[in-house]
């Protein structure tokens, strides 16, 4: 069966997202450190990680709703 590029094009963005995983923010920062730079990066870090938790079930979601175009 011939895929879809809709399909394919989907997969390739959530597959680019998740290849990034959810990512390292606040290296270089101590735990005790309130800078805005720190507090700002563990921000940013949190909703990644929040997104990347969403974009996991989302495409499992997917593939699972459209498992005959990958199957077969």
């Amino acid at each position: 069966m011939k895929k879809s590029s809709n399909s394919l094009l989907v997969g390739s963005v959530a597959g680019g997202f998740l290849s990034q995983g959810a990512g390292l923010g606040a290296i270089g920062c101590a735990k005790e450190d309130n800078s805005f730079y720190c507090k700002s990066s563990r921000f940013i870090m949190n909703v990644k990680n929040i997104l990347f938790i969403i974009m996991c079930i989302g495409l499992a979601y997917y593939l699972f709703k459209n498992r005959s175009q990958f199957i077969g």
